[in-house]
């Protein structure tokens, strides 16, 4: 085993240990120094019996090719090996050419023993060489003899070196080559060599440099060492190193040179491989979008690939430094990166993704580092790699959301492998079949089939997706828990990118509630049809559905003599009745006495007649106590004997829950005598019935153009048209009338009245429309249109910062329509208005006759934050008792009791009485029609909370101080 006293400079001890473990490999005992610092080389330098120096290239503090300085200024002729794996192709080649001897990767150390080999060779013959020369110039200094004596001695050196030895006599030109020069170059041993033979094969491309190297050596005395191709005399380039040094006189002039010739293809190939891979290096970082970097954190120097300056957009070959790097991270990242590279000084791993900004232009970019420390644990440099990720991220973001589409879809979604096992299952599929996702992964979807399904679907689906097409259709799966869900399907093929399907995605669309709803809403749909063309509480034909079946008889008939009677059946006053008993009585009423009106109406028509379809009567439910009936085929005698009939047996007509006695009235108009038209008749039948009306009630009336009725009947028709233009040309107008607080005598809130503007600009009060409205079932229309209208003014005054109450008013009908809350919720939502500035009025006869509907409403409108007022309050006096189950928050106390109170010691005790039992239930008063100042100074001495009347103030278009506009 050979000794090997070694010199290792590198800052890592494992590192040194590496290299030693490597060496020791190659059969030599080895005797080691390491060093990592200047000093500590020089000192160690200064050992004569040191075999062979290797060292690191990045060392702390000083670099590879400092050290090399140190080693060639010690003039020690020993092997310099560097040995590294942080120093790229071209510092490798300035190394060699400064004097190291060899480069070897640490990643490639089975290098390390041949290199060590080869250069302790030629280190012992340069030795001896050198030993040689010193002789040889001896002894021609001296002109002595010994230099001829150590001839043989240089012989043998000059055999056993791998060099080829040549000499040059200046002055007579006289030229020696050794044989191992002749073998270098090819020449037998009897030839005659010459430098020009020599020269004359130096590749034409090298011979210029060649020349004027060792022109500028015998000029200059420059260094005489160069590489160039050479021809070998079997006609093949090889690779050549020729060095050689001139003898000079006392005069500085060369009068004889000697050098060597060494054959370096083996290097040089070495060389190109490495120059190679090093290409090949680049290339793939350039492929994979990776550049590597160095920084030497004591010099700030930051060093870069090509492909690093390409991805951070900087010219290639700038002068990088950490903080010109810095300035390329997106702004937004900036911090972030600086604080984890700190923390990687710091010792933590280094492996982040972050922005860079280039032209306005967002990349992205994972960076990789890892630092190297000294023996204190003081970094000294950082190796890493940058990657330009952009494309990666945008395909990963692409997937997140197509991940999150799948995730998040409302549809079943299946993955399954070529032979139809599950691999992936969203949450809705959960959901819908019941399974959860661990019980199906790698199982068939056949677990889901119901067993309806026919296999020729199965075979046809199998069929389509496997030749890879998209296979759609409709079929019945089943639940884990059993029951049967409906579903859309659509299945297509997954390719990989030679075309080869590999997967199934289905997407589900579960349609059991589309069906179920189809079929309800068909269900719904008739029904509605049937509700729009009947009345909810009897089941008979609605006005509508009477008006076209008379329109109908009327164009069949045509101008045939047969007449057609219509009559119009009105209960006698049945509103006080509904009043006094409540709905439900009263609609119990009104259903049996309709099935009596069908029994008399349809008698005459139950024998078979010629034309069945024309002798059909109809019978119809017109309004709230009216009924209409159309007796077909029938003469004016005929049609009064059923009048009549129905009149007699209505006369007296009671039932359990009313047990008053009631009567009816009912107006006879004929086809064609008393109309050409379905308008016609009804607006004839319904003058004749107002005329039985004003004649007492409970008889029948013929029409007759004479009666003044008819004039009523036009008016009530006009007063409808009226009504309704005003409502489609937007002409009711809300008028505001104060209300003032008494404790402060300030105005609290307004209440938002109705006003109807007609086409002249006339501003008509209620008294001229409200009846003929109520009548017409117009009315709700009308508070809509003034609801919706003070709710945008309050919400108007909220947003210009003024705080604005205001009480509407509802009236009975309203209450019934259930509707009206839904559509006072979405007006103050929509429109910013403040619930709690809203209330709303309810008079107290209609309050109490359905005091459960009542109720209901006003709860729900309260909940929302709405208050509520009953109007009208102590006529009937007995509602007291209904004030805690309403839950109001205010009564206003009738005008009946205010008009007279500073001068009826009676209306004041009962305006006390209500003021006294409001406050103890916590109620608030309002009392109307405040006309004087008498009266409101004893309302305040009563405790009314509110006053309102003409007073105060009449009701405006305007506000006090305010306009409306």
């Amino acid at each position: 085993m050979t000794k090997l006293k070694l010199l290792i400079i590198e800052d890592s001890e494992d590192a040194a240990i590496l290299i030693v473990k490597e060496i020791e490999r190659g059969a030599f005992e080895v005797e080691l120094t390491r060093v990592e610092e200047a000093d500590s080389l020089r000192k160690a330098l200064k050992n004569d019996d040191l075999d062979l120096v290797i060292s690191d290239y990045a060392i702390p503090g000083f670099t590879g090719l400092e050290a090399l300085a140190i080693f060639k200024e010690c003039g020690r002729d020993i092997p310099f090996i560097i040995v590294s794996g942080e120093i790229d192709e071209e510092t490798a080649f300035a190394a060699m050419r400064a004097g190291a001897h060899d480069y070897v990767t640490k990643a490639r150390l089975k290098r390390l023993v041949p290199a060590i080999e080869r250069e302790l060779a030629e280190a012992r013959v340069r030795s001896e060489r050198k030993s040689i020369n010193e002789r040889i110039q001896k002894l021609e200094k001296d002109q002595t003899e010994e230099l001829r004596k150590s001839a043989d001695r240089y012989e043998l050196a000059e055999e056993t070196s791998t060099d080829g030895l040549w000499e040059w006599e200046i002055e007579t030109n006289e030229e020696y080559f050794s044989p191992r020069w002749l073998e270098i170059v090819g020449l037998k041993e009897d030839a005659e060599p010459t430098y020009s033979t020599w020269a004359s094969r130096i590749h034409p491309d090298d011979l210029d440099r060649v020349t004027s190297a060792l022109t500028r050596h015998l000029k200059d005395n420059e260094p005489y060492n160069i590489d160039y191709r050479h021809k070998h005399s079997s006609g093949v380039y090889y690779w050549q190193n020729s060095r050689g040094v001139a003898i000079r006189d006392n005069n500085g002039k060369p009068t004889r040179m000697v050098g060597f010739i060494r054959n370096i293809s083996k290097e040089m190939e070495v060389i190109e491989e490495l120059r190679k891979t090093a290409g090949r290096l680049a290339t793939a970082q350039r492929v994979a979008h990776i550049g590597s970097w160095h920084l030497d954190l004591i010099k700030n120097n930051l060093i870069w690939t090509d492909e690093n300056y390409r991805i951070f957009g900087i010219p290639k070959g700038t002068a990088m430094t950490y903080e010109k790097f810095l300035e390329r991270v997106h702004p937004e990242d900036r911090d972030f990166v600086h604080k984890k590279w700190t923390a990687a000084i710091g010792g933590e791993p280094y492996d982040i993704e972050h922005r860079i900004l280039i032209d306005n232009k967002v990349k992205w970019v994972r960076e990789i580092a890892e630092l190297v420390f000294d023996d204190k644990r003081k970094p000294v440099s950082g190796v890493g790699t940058a990657q330009d990720i952009t494309e990666k991220k945008s395909t990963q973001e692409e997937l997140g959301k197509l991940s999150t589409a799948i995730e998040q879809s409302v549809n079943v979604v299946i993955i399954t492998d070529w032979s139809g096992r599950i691999e992936y299952v969203n949450p809705v599929f959960e959901q819908v079949t019941g399974y959860a996702k661990d019980e199906v992964i790698g199982r068939d979807p056949k677990i889901l089939a119901s067993g309806e399904t026919p296999e020729a679907l199965y075979k046809e689906l199998w069929d389509t997706i496997r030749a890879g097409n998209t296979w759609r259709g409709e079929y019945k799966n089943k639940r884990k828990d059993g029951s049967f869900y409906r579903c859309n399907t659509v299945i297509s093929p997954i390719k990989d990118d030679y075309g080869k399907i590999t997967h199934f995605l289905g997407i589900q669309e579960d349609i059991t509630e589309r069906k179920s709803a189809a079929e309800r809403a068909a269900f719904m749909q008739s029904k509605a049809e049937y509700l729009a063309a009947h009345d909810q509480l009897t089941g008979l034909a609605n006005r509508k559905s009477f008006t076209n079946e008379l329109d109908k008889l009327i164009k069949e008939y045509g101008k045939e003599e047969a007449a057609i009677a219509l009559l119009i059946v009105n209960i006698d006053r049945f509103r006080p009745l509904n009043d006094t008993y409540g709905h439900k009585a009263g609609d119990a009423m009104l259903i049996q006495a309709s099935s009596e009106i069908i029994k008399i109406a349809m008698e005459p028509y139950r024998t078979t007649r010629e034309n069945e379809s024309l002798r059909r009567a109809a019978v119809s439910r017109l309004g709230a106590d009216e009924f209409g009936i159309i007796l077909p085929g029938t003469d004016c005698d005929e049609a009064m004997a059923v009048a009549e009939k129905i009149r007699k047996r209505l006369d007296g007509f009671t039932t359990k829950d009313i047990g008053t006695k009631i009567t009816a009235s009912l107006g006879l108009s004929i086809f064609p005598k008393d109309g050409s038209s379905a308008d016609e008749l009804n607006i004839h039948a319904d003058a004749a019935l107002l005329r039985a009306k004003k004649l007492g009630g409970n008889r029948t009336h013929l029409f007759n153009p004479r009666d003044k009725e008819l004039e009523e009947m036009r008016t009530r028709i006009s007063d409808a048209e009226l009504i309704q233009e005003a409502l489609d040309n937007d002409r009711f107008e809300p008028f505001f009338q104060p209300i003032q607080s008494l404790s402060d005598d300030t105005i609290d809130h307004y209440e938002c009245l109705a006003r109807l503007r007609t086409k002249s600009g006339k501003i008509l009060s209620p008294a001229a429309f409200i009846d003929a409205a109520e009548e017409l079932n117009l009315i709700g229309a009308i508070d809509r249109v003034i609801i919706k209208k003070g709710i945008q003014k309050q919400a108007s005054s909220r947003a210009k910062g003024a705080s604005l109450s205001l009480a509407m008013n509802l009236s009975g009908k309203d209450l019934e329509d259930n509707t009206l809350i839904d559509f006072i919720k979405d007006e103050i939502k929509s429109s910013g208005a403040d619930p709690a500035s809203i209330s709303f009025e309810i008079t107290e006869t209609e309050a109490i006759r359905e005091i459960a509907v009542a109720r209901d409403f006003i709860m729900a409108l309260r909940e929302f934050g709405c208050s509520f007022a009953l109007d009208d309050f102590g006529v009937g006096f007995t509602s007291f008792v209904y004030l805690k189950e309403l839950n109001v928050d205010y009564i206003k106390i009738d005008g009946y009791f205010i008009r007279e109170l500073d001068s009826n010691p009676q209306d004041q005790s009962f305006v006390k009485a209500m003021t006294d039992i409001a406050r103890s239930m916590k109620i608030k008063t309002i009392a109307e029609f405040v006309e004087n100042k008498a009266t409101l100074r004893l309302l305040k001495q009563l405790n009314v909370d509110f006053a309102q009347g003409y007073h105060i103030g009449k009701p405006a278009e305007k506000l006090l101080g305010h306009s409306l506009n």
